[in-house]
């Protein structure tokens, strides 16, 4: 019996004036419980296999939008991927910079949906000027969209 069962007869029982009296009663109300508790879907997290696994089906996934993303002789690219467990979705950060980072000028961050390739936000600064934006969120300025790539990047 999972711990959610066991609050669930606790407080059966505390809520049952006659709990002892009415022992059918309670036992059915019980089952009845259970079967409700039972049949909430709850997500099972991934195994420690699994989620390695998840992992570097992730970071393959990041690997080749970096390879498929064509930029200038003049500017260079990066990426890093995230598997997310509680959300089942990869997520990747493609940063593209000046080569010449002595003298940076353009710095774009991008995040991607790794399994469907759909951008969801950039951060971007260009000559000084901020911008960002996450589309299907509405959300729009450079410090709010940077705010949401870390939150999607970061382990938890």
């Amino acid at each position: 019996m999972n711990m959610q069962k066991y609050i669930l007869l606790f407080l059966t029982c505390l809520l049952s004036i006659k709990c002892n009296d009415n022992k059918d009663k309670l036992q059915l109300r019980v089952a009845e419980l259970e079967r409700k508790v039972d049949s909430l879907s709850y997500q099972k997290p991934p195994s420690a296999t699994e989620l390695f696994e998840l992992r570097s089906k992730c970071a393959a996934l990041g690997e080749k939008i970096l390879r498929e993303n064509v930029i200038g002789s003049a500017l260079t690219q990066s990426e890093v991927s995230h598997y997310d467990p509680k959300t089942a979705r990869c997520y990747v950060e493609l940063t593209v910079q000046n080569a010449d980072i002595t003298n940076p000028t353009i710095t774009s961050t991008y995040l991607y949906d790794g399994q469907t390739k759909e951008l969801l936000a950039f951060a971007q600064i260009e000559k000084n000027v901020r911008s960002g934006a996450v589309w299907k969120k509405g959300i729009f300025g450079f410090d709010e969209a940077s705010k949401y790539i870390d939150e999607k990047m970061k382990d938890e």
